[in-house]
């Protein structure tokens, strides 16, 4: 056959001879049989033979008169006008399956150190303690080889041409992130995956001209220079808005016109200047210049909810407002939060999951763990309705430009805004869940935005203790402001929260009591080896020495006792009180002894320091997580070890009774720990001899001169000790008289129980 009747044929299928087309209707009339049903205008009008030799054909069925003449095979091909064309939908499903397959390609022949070295960069934990892939154990099966032919030239280019286009090193790649969401046709993130009946197909698909990209750097130069303009202009607009703000202080009209929610204006600024200063520190998790914006103008960034979540939770900072009881004006903004939680709850919003895991964190914190709990995993399965754990920025940006090509300001303001929410929830689900001892709701496996913050304005600022605060006045006039370095802060924090994580998946849940030996000193040693990286790639900036050194910002001691604080929760499992003692032997247990009794003694001087210069009555609950853990390493220990950790034990009991009078007001089972404590190291340290006998008598008086005396008693009891100024009568006159006179505090009985508890959870029981 002439080769151009090979290129004929490949139009579609030819049609047999004397085959009939189904369904059709056959006209005998001169023998000729002619298909007068639809599916035969499918077929060309002439045969293939005519169509090549460029002559006349009768286009009789089922052939021709030339053919049959001539004695030749008589075909009639496939009209491709008229055929079946794929859709565009069919089209991009192909294209997305063959990027996946390169990606699978292109990790399968990454050489193995080079693949383990980036994956422990991202600290990503594989089953057997080895670095693995973020995707599962899918890559690593022996079945799921995938044998393609490699090309030196072409093959290879195109690979790298892809892993410079979709690998994210900060995020997931877009192929990932099109499993379970993608973003519609008008530009909205859906977060429903392939499976779900509500999946829209994406109009912009990840791969989408680049998949044949043959020049990867000029790609990958584009793309820095673009996510510089974002990043000039979220700096530059927070550096606008924070103008803004300052001049509202000489413009109170304004403020007058401001809906705050029936909260004065001047009582409202004050709550959200204490916020910016302490709370939004802990985890950048309100964006400042769109929250102070939207106030002012009545954006989208935030709403009344959001509003009064700020004041409850900021009340708790406050002294000046009372915040216990329903009637007290902290428990009337909490009052607000949940009617307005009704209203806000079926219309998902960026401003409803950050108020809802501000309240969720405060109520943790002030006692009402169940509440907290709840709001929190709302506030999480709404994130995840939102879509913003989807790396998908770079897609909708192509799709959102102003008339200059580049991104507009709204679309980075938000972009930056999903990603401190999304992570926000991240660090506040892995820090919650050790505090409360329960199992994290975020998964890590699920797709992550990229974990840089482009709006890096605040890493530069000024931070001063906020004079609206009741701190005394040596406090306010000796401290010095520092910069505040809190993205960077942020950034080794969000570390600390994965390699948490690690621990409480790998230790600390059912599985691990199944789980080899051998498989669990793995895990464990390159969990240790994660904190040692943490450790020595700490920016120099953030280095504190507290024997040496000026006590920085509150926000950037918390890493430290939290570093410490996860050293000793990888050792409790394997010790010989933990429930994996079974693994280690006697000389490991001994070295894991000693480095959770290092790290107490690093916490206390950490918390000492800060306990120094800021007081401890407005500390975060992750500050009171590692105090109650150094109080367990001590409480540990054997009666010979005990007594040279004794200066420890008394400013531990101060810090836990000021910290009980704050907003770390759920704070009655550490208490009642710290009591244990002290009661059984009475029989061993001089001047603490018969405390357990005197608490009790000057309890039961249930009058403030009797808490008074039993406070002069220690103090006189620890002269000539620093720590001693630690102890005073205003701390145990505003302790909880109701725990201080409950039978238990006294009762002793369930004391071994409660030395056995495990110290995954502060209300383990």
């Amino acid at each position: 056959m002439p080769p151009t009747a090979e290129k004929r044929t490949s139009k579609g299928p030819a049609q047999n001879p004397g085959s009939r087309t189904p369904g059709a209707r056959s006209n005998t009339r001169n023998g000729v049989s002619r298909s007068s049903s639809s599916s035969s205008s499918l077929l060309c009008r002439t045969c293939l033979r005519c169509r090549t030799k460029k002559v006349k054909c009768s286009g009789t069925r089922p052939h021709c008169t030339a053919c049959t003449s001539s004695r030749k095979e008589c075909k009639y091909p496939e009209d491709a006008r008229r055929s079946g064309r794929m859709t565009k939908d069919h089209t991009r499903a192909l294209q997305n399956e063959i990027c996946i397959l390169w990606q699978l390609v292109a990790e399968r022949e990454l050489p193995t150190q080079t693949q383990a070295q980036t994956q422990s960069q991202l600290g990503i934990i594989g089953p057997a303690g080895t670095p693995g892939s973020r995707g599962g154990d899918v890559l690593d099966s022996p079945d799921s080889e995938v044998s393609v032919p490699r090309q030196e030239s072409s093959g290879h280019h195109r690979r790298d041409s892809y892993a410079t286009t979709h690998g994210t090193g900060n995020g997931s790649s877009p192929q990932d992130v099109y499993i379970v969401g993608t973003v519609t046709e008008d530009g909205r993130v859906q977060a429903y995956g392939v499976t779900s009946t509500l999946h829209e197909p994406a109009t912009v698909m990840p791969h989408e001209g680049t998949l044949l990209n043959t020049n990867s750097m000029a790609d990958d130069e584009e793309k820095k220079a673009r996510t510089q303009i974002v990043r000039d202009q979220l700096i530059a607009n927070a550096a606008i808005q924070r103008q803004k703000e300052t001049s509202l202080d000489l413009t109170p009209q304004v403020k007058q016109n401001i809906d705050f929610d029936g909260v004065e204006p001047a009582m409202a600024f004050h709550l959200l200047n204490l916020h910016w200063n302490r709370q939004h520190y802990s985890y950048l998790l309100t964006y400042r210049p769109a929250i102070m914006e939207s106030i002012i103008t009545g954006g989208p960034y935030v709403n009344k909810l959001l509003l009064n979540a700020i004041y409850y939770s900021t009340s708790l900072y406050c002294d000046s407002i009372d915040h216990n009881g329903t009637n007290s004006r902290g428990g009337r903004f909490y009052q607000r939060l949940k009617e307005l939680l009704v209203q806000e709850i079926d219309q998902p919003s960026l401003p409803t999951a950050v108020a809802l895991l501000l309240c969720g964190a405060s109520l943790v914190s002030h006692g009402k763990q169940s509440a907290g709990w709840v709001l929190s995993g709302t506030a999480y399965r709404m994130i995840i309705d939102l879509g913003c754990h989807l790396s998908i920025d770079e897609v909708q940006q192509r799709s959102n430009r102003d008339n200059n090509g580049t991104p507009s300001r709204i679309t980075a303001i938000e972009f930056e805004m999903r990603k401190r929410v999304y992570w926000g929830a991240f660090m506040t689900d892995k820090f919650q869940s050790l505090y409360l001892g329960r199992a994290p709701a975020l998964r890590s496996t699920d797709v992550q935005p990229p974990k840089e913050l482009l709006d890096s304005y605040e890493e530069m600022e000024l931070w001063e203790p906020y004079r609206g605060l009741e701190d005394s006045p040596r406090h306010q006039s000796t401290y010095q402001p520092r910069l505040s370095y809190a993205v960077s802060t942020f950034t080794s924090l969000l570390r600390l929260a994965e390699i948490a994580n690690q621990i409480i998946e790998t230790f600390y849940s059912k599985n691990s009591m199944h789980t080899p030996m051998e498989d669990l000193r793995q895990m464990k040693a390159a969990i240790t080896s994660h904190l040692d990286d943490w450790e020595s790639s700490l920016p120099s900036h953030l280095h504190f020495d507290p024997c040496t050194d000026p006590t920085p910002p509150p926000h950037q001691i918390t890493p430290h006792t939290t570093y410490w604080t996860l050293k000793i929760l990888l050792e409790r499992p394997f010790l010989n009180t933990g429930h994996l003692n079974f693994v280690s032997d006697a000389t490991t247990q001994s070295h894991g002894e000693d480095s959770c009794t290092t790290a107490a003694v690093k916490i206390y001087s950490y918390v000492k320091a800060y306990h120094h210069t800021f007081t401890l009555r407005r500390a975060p609950y992750l500050l009171c997580y590692a105090i109650y853990s150094a109080v367990l390493v001590i409480l540990r220990q054997s009666w010979h070890d005990r007594a040279r950790l004794a200066e420890c034990i008394p400013f531990f009991w101060s810090a836990l009774i000021e910290l009980q009078q704050g907003c770390n007001a759920g704070l009655k089972k550490p208490l009642s720990i710290l009591k244990a404590l002290m009661t059984r190291l009475g029989e061993d340290i001089p001047g603490l001899h018969g405390l357990g006998r005197e608490r009790k008598s000057r309890a039961t008086s249930n009058s403030v001169d009797g808490v008074g005396g039993f406070a002069g008693d220690i103090n006189s009891q620890l002269q000539g000790d620093a720590l001693g100024e630690s102890f005073n009568t205003h701390l145990l006159q505003s302790l909880d008289l109701d725990f201080l006179n409950s039978e238990q505090w006294f009762n002793t009985a369930g004391e071994e129980s409660l030395l056995d508890d495990s110290m995954y959870g502060l209300f383990t029981s």
